[in-house]
């Protein structure tokens, strides 16, 4: 199962458990992936990128659907999470540490309502006894900025030092 190029091991659940497949994961002597002579020389240029996005190219521009399989029903990711999250409780109980589930989001999920797939995931985890923090609400809230885009904003906000300055001089506050 191949992400970015590369090969990646692969939880299945069978019975209530998860089996691991894809182990050892296959080696790979060729280059992960090929961006082609125009993505190699323009994806250095801001221009290209502000107008892929205002076009709504972004993902053909990003190339995502030639790095990514999909092996997995969405419903059936949210199993292998909760079950993955049965491994986690048992070894916050052995160790006798602190563990905390967060929630990240992609830009476009952060803009939108909240993905269905959170709130059953979130609460696997705290069922199980593990904290969790839920980054939506912090991004939702961030102010769009449609010239630069929630990735570009978050990126300078998380990048700049512990404060950020938006477009219109505002102060961004960390995440």
């Amino acid at each position: 199962m191949a992400l970015g190029g590369a090969h990646k091991p692969l939880f299945i659940p069978r019975n209530g458990s998860l089996e691991m497949t894809n182990v050892p994961t296959p080696r790979v002597d060729a280059q992960p992936m090929t961006l082609g002579l125009a993505r190699r020389v323009l994806g250095h240029s801001y221009v290209v990128h502000w107008t892929m996005l205002r076009l709504g190219l972004a993902s053909f521009w990003a190339a995502d659907r030639m790095r990514y399989e999909q092996v997995h029903s969405y419903e059936t990711g949210v199993e292998i999470s909760c079950l993955l999250m049965d491994r986690l409780a048992r070894l916050k109980e052995s160790a006798g540490s602190r563990v905390i589930v967060i929630m990240q989001y992609s830009a476009a999920e952060a803009e939108a309502a909240v993905p269905w797939y959170a709130p059953p995931v979130l609460a696997c985890a705290s069922k199980r006894g593990l904290e969790t923090v839920d980054s939506y609400p912090s991004l939702h809230a961030l102010p769009s900025y449609p010239e630069l885009g929630l990735n570009d904003f978050a990126h300078c906000a998380c990048t700049c030092g512990s404060r950020g300055r938006a477009p219109d001089g505002a102060e961004a506050s960390p995440l």
